[in-house]
């Protein structure tokens, strides 16, 4: 082929339900096809039969045309474990001529429930696709996860926990103040009652017995707080640490290379400028050790 197999994007990071996710693995499809016609209508002719996605990457199962729309059907094994997903990029090479890159966010991605999905890339027949032309169509399939290989191993030090231990400190000073004013709250009715036995005027004791309550109140409002701020403090640090534990099972699964490896592959980088212009092409060196 005479222009590239694979392209790598440079900065391939996307953000998925809320979590920024990064690749961890790639594999890449080139796909041949031709521009034709049937009845009337323009439509795409596979020069070689659709080959199966290597491992457990979304395999292409088909390549159509719809309302001038460019279509690729792929399937996918099922469902990944927590902190996972995939991403498909795609780009057209054309015989003779840059390639063409598709601008952020003109591919759709459709998944269905079915483990299958389609990504809809429209107005290929108005912009890029020619009858009687023959390109390849490259998808670059992308293993993504919740960690950053380059930031190194996630940690949840002293300097990440000491925000739930303050939080922890200040539950717990809320309830022993509350034990406190608990303790007021018992001196405060003793006084009443005693009020009462002494015959003191009915003034006297209801201002010990509001007292009382008044600061029983008091007692449960913060024993309440207090109690909630430690039951969600530690539900947070409990979602840290597990989100944590979960991140460094996938640094230590998919960023730790078993040996030293230096890989050299042509690339593209795309300027997010008009559809096709490039900002450069060239070979980027990845050294893994």
């Amino acid at each position: 082929m005479k222009y590239l197999l694979i392209f790598l994007l440079s900065s391939l990071s996307v953000t998925l339900a809320g979590q920024q996710m990064f690749p961890l693995r790639t594999s890449t499809d080139s796909i041949r096809f031709s521009v034709t016609s049937e009845n009337g209508k323009l439509s795409l002719q596979l020069n070689r039969p659709l080959k199966p996605g290597e491992g457990a990457f979304p395999s292409v199962t088909g390549l159509r045309l719809d309302d001038g729309g460019l279509l690729i059907d792929y399937q996918y094994k099922g469902r990944l474990k927590k902190g996972l997903d995939y991403d498909m990029q795609v780009a057209l090479l054309p015989l003779s001529g840059f390639p063409i890159l598709p601008t952020p966010g003109e591919v759709t991605d459709n998944k269905a429930k079915n483990n299958t999905g389609v990504l809809n890339w429209p107005d290929r027949t108005e912009r890029g696709l020619d009858y009687g032309q023959s390109y390849t169509l490259v998808v670059l399939k992308s293993l993504m996860g919740e960690v950053d290989c380059e930031a190194g191993r996630p940690a949840f030090g002293i300097q990440k926990q000491w925000p739930y231990y303050a939080t922890a400190i200040v539950g717990g000073g809320l309830i022993g103040l509350g034990q406190v004013y608990r303790q007021d709250k018992k001196e405060a009715y003793a006084r009443y009652q005693e009020a009462w036995k002494e015959g003191q005027t009915a003034e006297s004791a209801e201002s010990d017995f509001k007292d009382a309550n008044s600061k029983d109140d008091t007692a449960r409002l913060l024993t309440y707080i207090g109690c909630g701020l430690l039951a969600v403090d530690a539900l947070g640090f409990a979602w840290r640490w597990g989100a944590n534990k979960r991140r460094q099972g996938l640094f230590d699964q998919y960023c730790t290379p078993e040996g030293a490896a230096l890989t050299v592959a042509p690339c593209i980088f795309p300027s997010g400028g008009p559809e096709g212009a490039l900002a450069g092409t060239g070979l980027r060196l990845h050294f893994q050790f």
